[in-house]
């Protein structure tokens, strides 16, 4: 089986894109797992794998974006987990551009001269929202601090004991 043809087998309604739910959808076939085995991918995590595909981040992805995707990720576990890596790793960074804007325009706000009564209640919002969007931020560090130690913990004893060997049997006398 090809890529092209897993794809079709994934696109149900023949409209040339998938979505995550095609693709979780397939999670349990034996038969797409196998597909995806076969092509050396990753089957563990399909929701992450859609989101490494999606490249425009359009929420479906193309052909090309799935043949690509394809390409990048195989090579078992290791491959994947370096792009959900680097994609987590983006996210972090979106989301910390978001947070010292916000930072900044609360400083601002603080720094600028009123002319008219602060309002306790209208800061009081700014700084929950502010609170909960850290809180968020904070979560979504932690999760990323896991799947780095995880990746790190994998690659050491990869290192230590060297690559997966598969054992034979062996006959005693």
């Amino acid at each position: 089986c090809t890529a092209q043809e897993l794809f079709q087998t994934l696109d149900k309604t023949k409209n040339g894109s998938i979505t995550k739910a095609d693709l979780v959808q397939h999670a349990n076939d034996p038969d797409v797992r196998a597909h995806f085995q076969r092509l050396g991918l990753n089957t563990d995590q399909f929701e992450k794998m859609f989101v490494l595909m999606d490249t425009d981040v359009s929420g479906t992805t193309s052909m090309e974006e799935f043949m690509a995707g394809c390409v990048r990720l195989r090579g078992g576990a290791r491959s994947i987990e370096l792009d959900i890596l680097h994609s987590d790793v983006k996210y972090v960074i979106k989301h910390l551009e978001n947070m010292d804007g916000l930072l900044a325009n609360h400083t601002q706000l603080l720094r600028t001269p009123r002319e008219e009564p602060v309002s306790v209640e209208r800061q009081s919002q700014q700084l929950v929202r502010l609170q909960h969007d850290l809180r968020l931020l904070s979560i979504q560090l932690a999760s990323i601090e896991k799947n780095v130690n995880m990746t790190i913990v994998q690659s050491e004893t990869e290192f230590t004991l060297g690559a997966k060997v598969e054992h034979e049997p062996t006959m005693s006398l």
